[in-house]
């Protein structure tokens, strides 16, 4: 690319200067007498090398006239070659580049060494083909040449010395306060910074990790962006030109890089040359699955190296006017659900946000939801849905205790592992967040199949609609069926608000008469006429297994 403002410095520096010299000296040495004082001096000093006898005397120096000086060169015998004029301009040529390139490269110390040895070469090799060669080497003009244009180029090295030294500290300070932009999140004021840096290794390396953090950290079309600066400056660096390739081609065929998700999308990019991507510090390995608030990922904490499972809530669902709002509560929820701390409740270890989405690090609970177990094919036996309910409830007891309500229980929130028995129940305090901000833009949010009552109707809610929950679940998971079904919402919701459910024993006549007592009392639809609390359902259950089952539940 033309650097016009490259071009101006060269025209303006002193080394347009030398270059002139140069051009002068080979075109017009014979007009500049004074230049043959320098072979003058030399033919004094071989002169006295040879005749001892008559001395050296340099001063008082008196020039004389070309014609006598040459008369006194062909007396002694001596001629000049014929290529002399073309290794004069030769030799002004190289030492007119060696000054203007090379010097400016070299410290002060150095040029001036490498001149001082330049001159004493020519002039010792003057004397040689004088004194044992017989054979005149008029090299006078081109060591006063280097002389004079290294006096003039030393006017220009100095303070240009100086200039690239207050460079180099500005370019360092550039690159320290890019990376601390880059520390702190703020890619784009670290590349624009950087962009105004010249090229070199440390720039370049910025500029890098730049490009890497925004593509981890879905910023796609700024890692393009970086990518480009890098293969433009230096196509062979890292792997940049293979990212950018990877980038650009992503882009190409599906549009994917827009940098944000929908709750239909994923942050997971199929392509092993892109970087994984990253909510906070957590590192997103591959797709768990989808719920209502977004979808759920495999992640892991490289710093504690931890697996966890990170629930998304994709802000683009929600109305602008409410979205502030909406952030607010969810990071407060979820700080009260961080404070769980239940065996059968999965921990929540992180909350944090994305430009587009909130996300919660949680606890990896290995299994499946219980809604792998709903459908008749699959239930679980009588006994393990007893003891699976049973450890839901204790969970359901001890969150009430903390004044948090799930609201959303259902087989799909809660985590069983067949191997040990485990079970964990998930989303505590977020789905009231979602729910309530989803009523108030006039949609519902949530799965009206497991809701109480007084949920559907909009009323406020206390432990008992868990408890109501975990009925509906309950019975599902021992029948396969739910207690109310209709072709609609409205429907559904008629029929949970007024109709009486339908008897667990149409379903299953093996279920024992105080579990499906314990089923009608968690689904009445005044809270009052249930269980005072999920404890108490607890309770109930461990009776019915210690009876039912002649198995001692441990507290």
């Amino acid at each position: 690319m033309f650097d016009v403002k490259r071009v101006c410095s060269a025209l303006l520096s002193l080394r347009l200067v030398v270059v002139a010299m140069a051009v002068a000296v080979v075109l017009a040495k014979a007009h500049f007498i004074y230049l043959q004082a320098v072979d003058q001096y030399i033919f004094l000093l071989f002169d006295g090398l040879s005749f001892p006898e008559k001395g050296i005397s340099f001063w008082p120096f008196l020039l004389q006239g070309q014609d006598v000086f040459n008369d006194q060169i062909t007396a002694l015998g001596m001629v000049s070659p014929d290529y002399f004029y073309w290794l004069e301009i030769l030799l002004i040529s190289l030492l007119a580049s060696f000054l203007v390139i090379i010097l400016p490269k070299l410290n002060l110390s150095t040029g001036l060494f490498l001149v001082f040895f330049i001159l004493l070469t020519l002039v010792f090799t003057q004397l040689f083909m004088q004194m044992f060669k017989q054979q005149w080497l008029p090299f006078g003009v081109t060591i006063a040449f280097l002389f004079l244009a290294y006096l003039v180029m030393i006017f220009w090295l100095i303070p240009n010395k100086r200039i690239q030294q207050l460079s180099a500290e500005l370019q360092v300070s550039k690159i320290r306060l890019a990376q601390l932009l880059t520390q702190q999140g703020q890619f784009e004021d670290a590349y624009k910074l950087l962009s105004t840096c010249s090229v070199d290794i440390d720039a370049l390396d910025a500029i890098y990790d730049i490009a890497l953090q925004q593509e981890r950290k879905r910023q796609y079309h700024h890692a393009i962006t970086s990518y480009k600066h890098i293969v433009k400056s230096k196509s062979r660096y890292k792997d940049a030109e293979k990212r950018l390739k990877a980038l650009e081609s992503i882009e190409h065929s599906d549009g994917s890089l827009s940098g944000t998700t929908d709750i239909a999308g994923t942050l997971v990019i199929p392509n092993q040359k892109v970087s994984k991507p990253i909510l906070g510090r957590y590192e997103i390995d591959r797709e768990l699955g989808r719920g209502a608030m977004g979808v759920v990922y495999l992640g892991h904490d490289p710093k504690i190296s931890r697996t966890v499972a990170i629930k998304t809530l994709n802000y683009s669902q929600f109305d602008d006017v409410l979205l502030d709002e909406l952030k607010g509560r969810f990071f407060r929820e979820a700080e009260a659900a961080g404070r769980l701390s239940h065996p059968s409740i999965v921990t929540v270890y992180d909350v944090g946000e994305e430009p587009d989405l909130a996300f919660i690090a949680m606890d990896y609970a290995e299994g499946k939801p219980l809604s792998a177990f709903t459908k008749s094919s699959s239930l679980l036996s009588i006994e393990k849905v007893h003891a699976v309910i049973l450890k839901v409830a204790e969970a359901l007891e001890y969150a009430h205790q903390q004044n948090i309500v799930h609201r959303d229980i259902k087989p799909g929130n809660i985590i069983y592992n067949p191997g040990n028995g485990e079970v964990k129940v998930t989303d505590f305090g977020i789905a009231k967040i979602v729910d309530d901000s989803k009523t108030k833009t006039g949609s519902v949010m949530g799965s009206p199949l497991f809701m109480s009552p007084e949920q559907l109707m909009g009323k406020k809610v206390f432990g008992s609609t868990d408890v109501y929950s975990l009925g509906v679940t309950f019975y599902q998971l021992l029948s396969g069926n739910t207690p109310f079904d209709g072709d609609s919402i409205a429907t559904l919701t008629y029929q949970i608000i007024n109709a009486k459910p339908k008897s667990i024993k149409l379903f299953r006549s093996d279920i024992p008469a105080s579990t499906a007592r314990i089923i009608n009392k968690s689904l009445q639809k005044d809270p009052e006429k249930r269980f005072a609390s999920a404890g108490a359902m607890a309770l109930a259950l461990r009776r019915v297994i210690e009876k039912e089952y002649r198995r001692e539940v441990v507290i």
